[in-house]
């Protein structure tokens, strides 16, 4: 079989594989309720029991004690909200570093493992796909004029990169694949960690801070483990 021949079998192969891994991922992705979802929604729930709380009255009746303790619970429910977009937020940029922001190195060394293995695999896979005279046992990257490198280069046409395309393009699906699992696993250990007060944040004084356009109103952040 020419070289031709079998890209024309591998291209469509690999892209059928590369669709079978993200229909996979979209079945694997678990199935989260409308009330799980709220329970994620710390802020959403602070205001709801201040609501519940303190019924049709207006603000005007309330008292400074009131008020601050109202001011409590909104910042306290702000810190918590942030603190779990941020455990998604690294493990989506670097995958197990949400899982060790919330103290479960197993976990995280997991999803760290399986990023480097996927990103070496493709980078290894992709390179052995060249041709041949773009290997380093035909061609020194480091030697080799510039102009010997790109003529190398240059001698092949599209068709020829397709293999090691279509393995780094399948490495990127199943990254990506690997970041949305840490992500959203990390957001799970965080709300965990805040349901069993493992990370625990305490409410800042409410602040006037005056500002270019006028004063304007902040809180504070503090957390503890």
């Amino acid at each position: 079989m020419s070289r031709f021949r079998k890209v024309q079998v591998l291209v469509p192969i690999l892209i059928l594989a590369m669709v079978s891994v993200s229909l996979s991922a979209q079945s694997m992705k678990p199935k989260r309720s409308f009330n799980e979802n709220e329970d994620g929604n710390y802020i959403a729930q602070a205001l709801q029991l201040l609501i519940s709380e303190n019924g049709s009255r207006n603000l005007s009746s309330l008292t400074g004690a009131e008020i601050r303790k109202a001011l409590d619970v909104v910042s306290v429910a702000r810190q918590q909200q942030a603190y779990v977009r941020r455990s998604e937020l690294a493990s989506m940029l670097m995958p197990g570093a949400g899982q060790f922001m919330n103290h479960n190195p197993a976990s995280g060394a997991l999803f760290l493992g399986g990023h480097l293995a996927v990103a070496a695999g493709s980078l290894v896979g992709a390179y052995f796909l060249l041709p041949s005279n773009l290997q380093f046992k035909s061609i020194n990257y480091f030697t080799d004029s510039f102009d010997a490198i790109n003529k190398a280069w240059m001698s092949h046409s599209l068709v020829q990169y397709l293999p090691s395309m279509a393995v780094v393009a399948g490495g990127m699906l199943l990254d990506h694949v690997i970041r949305h699992f840490a992500a959203e696993n990390a957001g799970d250990l965080a709300r965990q960690n805040i349901k069993n007060k493992k990370v625990t944040f305490r409410p800042e004084p409410f602040m006037v801070v005056p500002g270019p356009r006028g004063p304007r109103m902040g809180f504070g952040f503090r957390m503890r483990f």
